[in-house]
């Protein structure tokens, strides 16, 4: 998808790119946080969040929030934020749209100037990452001066340059939302293994202290009952 709106916008004539989604960014700024809807991360959650919020550059800037952690998280700090599902295996095509129309429409509607996403990265099994990147407006590639060099400066589009772009990049905008969505799944996946092993090897540690404990307990009562035997034997003796 990123491919063909890239050559799309490289055939394009400059005059003809014109479309809020292409502006460049502006304030105030919407901060889209993706978090889980379960527990057992590691603090991964948190991460986001607290990186998200750090990165607010107004009061103005608006706080919209994936997943129940972070309602949970930024509810307790008493942050006003819109909500919207987890990126669980319930995620429909239905559901991601309605993300995408409400995200669109806020920018649309000049409530933000640009749209920005902070997430858990995978960048490997054992190292999940807070990354972060910008949705909207979309990021366009430099037109290329030799594509118009030996041929006409306008296109004929229909219906019109206008509607293909905003046509092509809410296509973008789906695809995006749920790549995202998977990258999110796949560092809370194994964010959840990783902190399931360290439990698993910390109750490991534990129950070899407390088998220890029990034996050194036994043996303890082993020895006290040797000796009063002992002692009983030998008061007899007397």
């Amino acid at each position: 998808m990123k491919a063909v709106l890239e050559d799309f916008f490289r055939l394009l004539p400059p005059q003809q790119c014109q479309h809020p989604f292409l502006e460049s960014p502006s304030p105030p700024v919407g901060i889209v946080i993706v978090t889980s809807d379960e527990g057992f991360l590691g603090g991964l959650n948190s991460a986001v969040i607290q990186k998200a919020l750090a990165a607010r550059t107004g009061q103005q800037d608006e706080l919209i929030v994936l997943g129940e952690r972070g309602r949970m998280y930024l509810e307790d700090l008493k942050e006003p934020f819109t909500y919207f599902a987890g990126a669980g295996e319930h995620m429909s095509d239905p559901e991601v749209e309605r993300l995408r129309d409400f995200l669109a429409d806020r920018y649309l509607r000049r409530k933000v100037g640009t749209i920005m996403v902070w997430y858990p990265r995978p960048r490997s099994f054992t190292h999940q990452e807070v990354d972060s990147f910008q949705l909207l407006p979309y990021d366009q590639p430099s037109p290329s001066a030799d594509v118009y060099s030996s041929g006409p400066t306008e296109v004929i589009l229909e219906p019109s340059a206008y509607s293909i772009i905003e046509y092509l990049i809410k296509l973008w905008l789906t695809r995006k939302i749920h790549e995202l969505f998977w990258q999110s799944k796949l560092s809370e996946l194994a964010a959840r293994a990783m902190h399931l092993e360290a439990s698993f090897q910390e109750l490991g540690e534990q129950k070899k202290k407390q088998t220890l404990k029990y034996f050194r307990s036994l043996h303890e009562v082993a020895d006290t009952s040797i000796r009063e035997s002992y002692a009983g034997l030998v008061t007899r003796k007397k």
